[in-house]
């Protein structure tokens, strides 16, 4: 999400936009550098992880909201790498 504040012309990044930017790179990355046979098993231990990365880390300072719209976009990402996988690889 972007925000702009008064009297301001230029987007402020939220705090959930920046994190998702980062994440969704790192998940990119490691689903390039990736080597398995069972990629159905490795997007679900994928999701496991960033799910439980999301729900138990309070270091980001979010707020449960926020923690969810966060969860709901990445594992929406993670979806789209799956069905797109076999054609990117």
């Amino acid at each position: 999400m972007v925000v702009v504040r008064a009297g301001s012309s230029k987007p402020q990044t939220t705090n959930v936009e920046r994190l998702y930017v980062e994440m969704s790179a790192r998940i990119m990355k490691a689903v390039i550098n990736q080597r398995t046979s069972d990629w159905p098993s490795y997007f679900i231990g994928l999701r496991e992880v960033v799910r439980r990365v999301i729900t138990e880390t309070t270091e980001s300072g979010l707020s449960a909201e926020d923690r969810a719209a966060l969860l709901e976009r990445l594992m929406e990402h993670i979806t789209e790498l799956e069905v797109k996988w076999p054609r990117l690889a």
